[in-house]
């Protein structure tokens, strides 16, 4: 088991900051907790029940109050948002190894329990890489998967990313400093705010290793997926994940976004018309 907080304070204050959060957030939902084989694992759900599903995984050192600026978009859906574990969320601390199976059997004991036949994946950076990944071992489950600047199809570009965070470490100073070079003036200040807590108090980046998919892997998908990178990406390389997405699997929509930053989120009324309107044709094709 690896610490994932540099102290206890620290792990209570993210907490609390989860908390407010999901006070302000813009739509009702339930919350509760599912057993699984790693731990407890915290869901939302929000959205018309009986509506199609739509698995939500958030990105790196954050948690599912990421959806909020997401939420209103959704309304036609059962949106379930999952807090991935190790991540700083309500879920248990248990870190799975990426290289192992370890993730996708979460997912499962999850799915099991909330007693989905198929849904639709949406995933924000690793929680794209784990959409993905789960999209190539079960894709009997996943009817249509949208990554949004996902880990697993370019490498990561080291320099940038170091240059980025690495404020962090001279404290909670530096660490606003640090979520503001993510966000690269970011138009939702509770992203830069959790960012800013995380990179002060989380400290489950170094065991986060993910693997790039495979070509096989990747010319395996099946089913409509759409891809959002930003050609300001400081973690990975937007228009080589798009070109290697066009390459591989040709029936998907892949688009680089101008401007964009790792986040996604400098034009985010451009970014949910891309994800409305491929939801909405899949709606018509009567894929969801």
């Amino acid at each position: 088991m690896f610490a994932l907080y540099r102290s206890e304070e620290g792990h209570r204050k993210i907490l609390a900051h989860y908390d407010a959060l999901l006070k302000r957030f813009p739509v009702p939902f339930i919350s509760h907790m599912i057993p699984t084989r790693y731990g407890d694992t915290h869901v939302m759900e929000w959205g018309d029940p009986n509506g199609p599903p739509m698995i939500l995984l958030h990105g790196h050192a954050t948690n599912s109050s990421m959806w909020q600026p997401y939420a209103t978009s959704l309304p036609q859906y059962r949106a379930i948002a999952i807090d991935i574990l190790g991540q700083p969320g309500k879920t248990d601390g248990y870190v799975p190894r990426t290289d192992s199976t370890e993730y996708m059997n979460w997912l499962d004991d999850v799915w099991d329990t909330l007693g989905l036949q198929q849904a639709t994946f949406l995933g924000m950076s690793f929680g794209g890489y784990l959409a993905i990944r789960y999209a190539i071992r079960r894709p009997e489950r996943v009817n249509a998967l949208i990554a949004l600047a996902p880990a697993g199809l370019s490498q990561v570009q080291i320099h940038r990313v170091l240059w980025s965070v690495l404020p962090a470490v001279i404290g909670e100073a530096g660490a606003i400093h640090a979520a503001r070079n993510l966000g690269h003036g970011t138009s939702q200040p509770e992203t830069e705010q959790m960012l800013t807590l995380s990179l002060s108090h989380y400290i489950g980046l170094p065991v986060l290793r993910p693997w790039l998919h495979s070509d096989q892997e990747l010319r395996s998908l099946k089913m409509p997926v759409l891809l959002l990178n930003g050609d300001r990406d400081d973690f990975f390389d937007g228009p080589a994940s798009v070109k290697r997405i066009r390459r591989l699997v040709p029936h998907s929509i892949a688009e680089v976004l101008p401007g964009e930053t790792h986040l996604l989120n400098k034009n985010f009324d451009l970014l949910m018309q891309k994800i409305s309107a491929f939801c909405s044709e899949m709606r018509r094709l009567a894929i969801l």
